[in-house]
Order: structure tokens, then C-alpha cells, then sequence
């Protein structure tokens, strides 16, 4: 009766805390065509607050939506976009109806002929001009509470996976910029940067798929734009990671600061990898000679690599004209290989005609260093024209070794006294 009891007080906490998830999903359509509405804003309000949104998105590029809910109950569902009637449809959440689906949502264009004009304003998220696309996050709720990575998620064309890998158009080759301006803070893990970023300091948040001259982004494939409302990125922050599994160990630290004009960016790394051992035997049968018929090889190798890298990005801006970059890379690591074999001769009859041992090791080192001064100045009566000193230095270092020793020499072939003058061997 004790353990019911105890059973019964352990599952009533996580009863409490258990919580449905509905989703709630539909796609937008036009009325005449059936073609899909991109972009259109869409408000979820519950029928007891018609005042303050529970959700704020927009379509994807294909007309679809799809949100999750909380708490069962009636809801109003509005769509609107420029040109087209708002569209308000009502549904209902029941406890035991996980997903709901809107169908296909029909929009018409707005009516000509006006009887009595009333102006409503209502503040779209999503803005499509001809060169970019803006994603109003100063008007999305959600932006109270989420940090500037999750408010990317729901920017069209943008998509962010559990990793926080940030994707443009579904391809890395972007730029982040910062208020119009290159970001030495963002160029590298930008998805911890973003992470850390309350939504609230945003304003906006820009996706410019064809950067013109005015935009210092030559061989991208577009910018994404934070537009920040306040201070922006002023202060520090630091983030430590450690990892360990079969194959072994890693740990890393980024750290980040912005102080006025001063702004930098670090990222080292280090990981420790082992290998499994390998093992691996073969048998090669020689056809033309009896008396050394078959050979046999058996290797077993093993393989550890220590590496650690590193990144290091510093920017001074003068004034507004004169801007003063630092940035350097690192990598080194050493490779070290292990092999143990034993290799053996038999005739045709399957008698022993020599067999011997053989160790060895290898070490190679690997590494780059790269140190990069940059002086940028833009000039005073054209924006898009700049000149730009450049220094770089690099040092690619190279070191290889390796020993074998050849032991347990066994038989009387004449071919182990050619073999037992490399016994030992060094390169």
C-alpha cells in the first residue's frame, strides 16, 4: 500500500506539469486563381482577448503556416496582407484534438467601390520590396521573450536547424551585417552570438538576397541585415563547451565583447581523437612458386590525433570613415600512428618457410598560422568607393617521423638476411 501511495504522489507532479501541444496548420490561397500567398501575416487570438495575440507569423514562400498552441479553448484566426480583404476564420481546440487543420484558406483583392471609408492601420511583419525583404520584429510579441536567434527562425528565407547552423536561401555563402555595417562580432558562430541577443534591442530584421555596390559583400550569395533598435550589441559574453564519448575529448571556449568603437571576437577549440584499433589480415597465393606458396600479413593499427585551433577578430572604427581590422587563425595538431605485424611464409604444403614481427611509428605534424592587418577607408563624398591596405602573414610548418624495428626473425631463408640489415630504421 506504501509503494501505491509513493507511486501515486510521483506521477501526480509530472501530471501537473504535463502539457498538450496542438498545432494548428492550413495554407493560404488566392480565391480565383488557387495560386499560394507568400508572406501574409497571420494573428491568433483567443475569443476572451481579442485585444493582445497569442501568436504572430507569416506564410512561407509557398503559402503554408503552421504554429503550436497550448491551451485548448476558442480561437480567431486573422490574415492579412496588402491589396488583399482580411480574411478572420474561428476554430476550436478540444482536449483530444492534437492537430488541427485550417485547409485551404481562400483571400480575394480588395473591393474598389468604397460606400464609407474607414482607415484601420494594422503593421504587417513582413515587408517584400523589390531589393529586400523585412521582417518587422519590434512587432511580433513574441520578441518579449525570445532571443534574436528564435526571431530568425521565423524570417522567410532564413532557416536555422538544431544546431544553430544559420542558412540563407539554403546556402552559407551570406554576410551578416549589423545596422547596414559588416559585423567582426557575427563572422564567426554567429549562432551563439544571436543566441545570447535579447529580440527585444531589434528593430528589424532584413534579408537582401542581391546585395548592390553600395553593400561591401562582393561574391556572396545575400546579407542579412540586423537593424537593432537601441544600443545594440554593447557588452560581453562568454560561452565554455566540453564533450566526451568513445572516441574521445573536446572542449572550447567563445568569447565576445563590444566596448563603443571596440569590438572583438574569440573562438578556441581543442579535441583529443582515438581511434579504435584496425585490424586487418591478408593472405596473397603466389601460382609460380611452390616452395613460397602463400603469405600471410596481419596488421593491427591504431591512430591518435591531438588538435586544437583557434580564431581571433579585432576592429577599432576611427570614425566613420576610417575603420582598423586585426584577425588571426591557428591550427596545429600531431597526428601519431602505431602499427604492430606479423608476417609469415608457408610452401605448398603448408610448412613454415620464415616469419617475422615488425613495430612501427609515425608522427606528423600539422598546422597553419595566419595573422591579417586590414585599414579600410571609405570615402567622404562617395560611400561605395573604398580604399584598402592590407597586410597578411602566414606559416605553414611541416615535420615528419618514423621508426620501424623488424624482431623475432624466424626460418633459415636467404630472404631474412637481406631483411634483418633494416631492423632498425628511422626517417
Amino acid at each position: 500500500m506504501k509503494k501505491m501511495l509513493f507511486l501515486l504522489c510521483m506521477m501526480c507532479p509530472l501530471a501537473l506539469f504535463a502539457q498538450s501541444v496542438y498545432t494548428v496548420k492550413g495554407t493560404v490561397v488566392d480565391s480565383i486563381t488557387g495560386e499560394t500567398e507568400p508572406y501574409a501575416t497571420i494573428r491568433v487570438l483567443k475569443k476572451t482577448d481579442l485585444k493582445n495575440p497569442v501568436k504572430m507569423l507569416v506564410t512561407d514562400v509557398n503559402g503554408m503556416f503552421q504554429f503550436e498552441l497550448q491551451t485548448p479553448g476558442a480561437y480567431l484566426f486573422t490574415l492579412t496582407y496588402v491589396g488583399r480583404k482580411p480574411l478572420e476564420q474561428e476554430f476550436q481546440i478540444k482536449g483530444d484534438e492534437k492537430i488541427i487543420d485550417l485547409g485551404k484558406l481562400k483571400i480575394s483583392n480588395e473591393s474598389n467601390e468604397l460606400s464609407e471609408a474607414v482607415v484601420k492601420v494594422q503593421k504587417q511583419l513582413v515587408k517584400n520590396d523589390v531589393d529586400k525583404l523585412s521582417y518587422s520584429v519590434a512587432d511580433d510579441p513574441d520578441s518579449k521573450t525570445n532571443t534574436a536567434l528564435d526571431m530568425l527562425r521565423k524570417v522567410p528565407r532564413v532557416t536555422v536547424d538544431g544546431e544553430d547552423n544559420i542558412r540563407l536561401n539554403g546556402n552559407t555563402n551570406y554576410r551578416i551585417f549589423i545596422n547596414g555595417k559588416p559585423s567582426n562580432l557575427l563572422t564567426n558562430n554567429p549562432g551563439q552570438i544571436l543566441k545570447g541577443m535579447p529580440a527585444s534591442s531589434i528593430k528589424n530584421i532584413e534579408v537582401i538576397s542581391n546585395p548592390g555596390a553600395r553593400y561591401d559583400a562582393e561574391g556572396v550569395g545575400g546579407i542579412i541585415n540586423i537593424v537593432m533598435g537601441g544600443s545594440g550589441m554593447e557588452g560581453f559574453m562568454a560561452t565554455l563547451n566540453a564533450g566526451v564519448n568513445s572516441f574521445g575529448t573536446n572542449a572550447g571556449a567563445y568569447i565576445s565583447a563590444k566596448a563603443g568603437k571596440l569590438s572583438l571576437s574569440a573562438n578556441y577549440g581543442y579535441q583529443y581523437y582515438k581511434a579504435p584499433a584496425n585490424l586487418a589480415t591478408s593472405i596473397r597465393e603466389d601460382l609460380t612458386d611452390p616452395a613460397r606458396k602463400f603469405l600471410y600479413t596481419r596488421n593491427e593499427m591504431k591512430q591518435r590525433l591531438p588538435l586544437h585551433y583557434g580564431v581571433i577578430e579585432a576592429s577599432y572604427e576611427i570614425d566613420s570613415l576610417n575603420l582598423l581590422t586585426l584577425s588571426g587563425n591557428l591550427y596545429g595538431g600531431n597526428v601519431k600512428m602505431d602499427m604492430n605485424s606479423r608476417t609469415w611464409m608457408n610452401n605448398n604444403s603448408g610448412d613454415p618457410v620464415y616469419a617475422y614481427r615488425q613495430q612501427g611509428k609515425a608522427n606528423t605534424d600539422l598546422g597553419a598560422q595566419t595573422v591579417t592587418l586590414d585599414y579600410q577607408h571609405t570615402a567622404r563624398r562617395n560611400k561605395q568607393e573604398f580604399f584598402t591596405l592590407s597586410y597578411r602573414f602566414d606559416r605553414t610548418p611541416k615535420n615528419f617521423g618514423s621508426f620501424y624495428h623488424i624482431y623475432d626473425l624466424e626460418g633459415d631463408d636467404p630472404f631474412l638476411n637481406q631483411l634483418s640489415r633494416y631492423q632498425d630504421r628511422s626517417n
